[in-house]
């Protein structure tokens, strides 16, 4: 049995990230680990409602709130499935390679999927699994 604690996943609503959360979540189950997935958004380079060119201090984002309209069905559904693990969320503005290997530092094991929404058809591996692969701070699976 692995002795895993702490279970890094990335979610990006794909089909390739739910497979990549259901294995964080049946491997923390076996090794009674908590699992944290880890979503991201860019934001746009114009706000999205005017004044354009500018959004106010302390808004949230609009792009927060459709990020996790997208990622809450996936996560409340496998969480159903696995009422004894512990899911966080982490959700914010950024590159989701990084946000990975920045969380893959207070983890014991990476999960992602293949690819995500970027993935050009016949890619063994997206950009981000890759970077991931090669940047991380401990252990990674990538889930196909």
């Amino acid at each position: 049995m692995d002795d895993y604690s702490r279970i890094i996943v990335g979610v990006d609503g794909s089909s390739e990230s739910a497979k990549a959360l259901e294995y964080a979540c049946a491997t923390a189950a076996r090794s009674g680990a908590e699992v944290v997935a880890v979503t991201t958004w860019t934001e746009p380079p114009v706000a999205l409602d005017p004044p354009f060119g500018s959004v106010p201090w302390g808004a949230s984002s609009p792009m927060a709130e459709a990020t996790s309209k997208l990622v809450d069905p996936l996560v409340a559904e496998v969480q159903d499935r696995y009422p004894d693990v512990k899911i966080q969320r982490q959700v914010g503005s950024g590159n989701p390679s990084q946000a990975l290997i920045e969380a893959s530092k207070n983890a014991d094991l990476v999960v992602v999927g293949s690819r995500g929404h970027g993935g050009f058809a016949g890619m063994l591996l997206g950009s981000v699994s890759q970077h991931v692969v090669g940047h991380s701070a401990c252990a990674v699976t990538v889930v196909r």
